[in-house]
């Protein structure tokens, strides 16, 4: 049965589970050789993309989808919207420092910086947790030392960014891109603000901006002189605007459980709808993941709304719940799960055992592994969650 709590669907929180730990295994995926071309993202100097090409679009779907359901709790339990903001603003921005961060190891260079690349990595992860995670209370003597641990991460990160701008001798702060955390937490945000101030109409102008999206995605390259790289998180919110809508239509103005049909109709309606406009627009800018065209996020966006579509059909139906339970602690900690993926990669990185696992990287035995990588993320996670711990914002 499908359960909300007011907050929470179940087939949300399952599906955004089996959507984080689908990128931790299509990005393993990518460094495997001898494995069929849908695994591996389309070249990108192609008109076309792969299913895993439509792996943040699902994510920023499905992340829009929460967005109402979280502002509903929240109201109803009469917490001030100024309140409500404070809490995006700081997720927006912590995610786009994590993003930010995260981009210098794109070009970073040992020798310069003073430091191995896996050590300067692991020290930043170490200062997003400690900045913005939540533990439970210790005391060392008589001082709780839970204040202090954000202090201690503030001061890791602010070093380690010193440490690179001086080695690296850039002449600007911020990267020749968000990142990929970076792009989802401004386009969050501008979900959010949406949201805000059309909460009314958000189904409206989900389909408004679906259908003037070629001209959106113009205006995008005006705004990207003004503000840099802002053509990717704007055409990201997209995603999360479709999100709002179809949540806000299916789950906010009505129960959960009340009229399945109008909420499988609504599914499938939206689906035939993205799917067209996607047809519609894809001859203007063709598909292409690097510019994040119409037809690009339109679909991705399909595919999010299929595989939605399909995990409340086993949650409703065939009590997915259950056995579905494995994608559900990454469901709820989504972020926690994407740094866990990417830090186990450090210490393989800094022992060399990179050069003696990369050959398996190949075929059935590459895709094992890969498959390996996501099960132990997935138990790190389930542990974790176990322990009630969880980011701060």
């Amino acid at each position: 049965m499908e359960k909300t709590n007011s907050s929470r669907v179940t087939s949300i929180d399952l599906f955004r589970g089996y959507a984080i730990l689908n990128m931790i295994f299509f990005n393993d995926v990518a460094s495997a050789m001898n494995v069929p071309t849908w695994m591996h993202h389309a070249p990108s100097d192609s008109n076309t993309m792969t299913y895993v090409d439509s792996g943040v679009p699902v994510f920023l779907f499905i992340m829009g989808m929460a967005i109402p359901l979280a502002f509903k709790a929240r109201m109803s339990k009469g917490v001030p919207v100024s309140a409500i903001w404070s809490h995006v603003l700081l997720r927006s921005l912590a995610l786009i420092v994590m993003g930010t961060w995260m981009v210098w190891m794109s070009d970073f260079d040992a020798q310069a910086v003073g430091v191995s690349k896996p050590i300067w990595a692991l020290w930043m992860y170490l200062g997003f947790f400690l900045l913005w995670y939540t533990y439970p209370k210790k005391r060392v003597g008589s001082v709780t030392i839970n204040p202090i641990l954000p202090f201690i991460g503030g001061g890791i990160l602010s070093f380690i960014a010193w440490q690179y701008h001086t080695g690296m001798q850039t002449q600007s702060f911020f990267p020749e891109w968000w990142g990929i955390l970076g792009t989802i937490g401004w386009a969050y945000l501008v979900g959010c603000l949406s949201y805000t101030l059309f909460s009314k109409f958000s189904g409206w102008v989900a389909i408004a901006l679906i259908i003037a999206l070629p001209q959106f995605y113009a205006l995008t390259h005006v705004i990207d002189g003004i503000v840099p790289f802002s053509t990717s998180f704007l055409m990201s919110s997209v995603a999360v605007i479709v999100g709002i809508g179809l949540s806000d239509w299916l789950f906010v103005r009505s129960a959960v459980d009340e009229n399945l049909g109008k909420k499988l109709g609504g599914f499938v309606g939206a689906a035939l709808f993205v799917w067209c406009a996607a047809q519609w627009h894809t001859p203007s800018y063709g598909i292409s993941k690097d510019a994040a065209t119409p037809g690009f996020m339109l679909f991705g966006i399909w595919v999010g709304l299929f595989i939605q579509t399909i995990f409340f059909i086993l949650v409703r139906f065939f009590k997915g719940e259950s056995w579905l339970a494995f994608f559900k602690p990454a469901g709820k900690l989504p972020l926690t799960a994407y740094l866990i993926a990417e830090m186990i990669y450090e210490p393989i990185t800094l022992i060399g055992l990179g050069a003696l696992v990369g050959p398996l990287y190949g075929g059935p035995a590459g895709l094992l592994c890969s498959a390996i990588l996501t099960a132990l993320v997935a138990y790190i996670i389930y542990r974790i969650a176990r322990l009630d711990l969880r980011w701060g914002f």
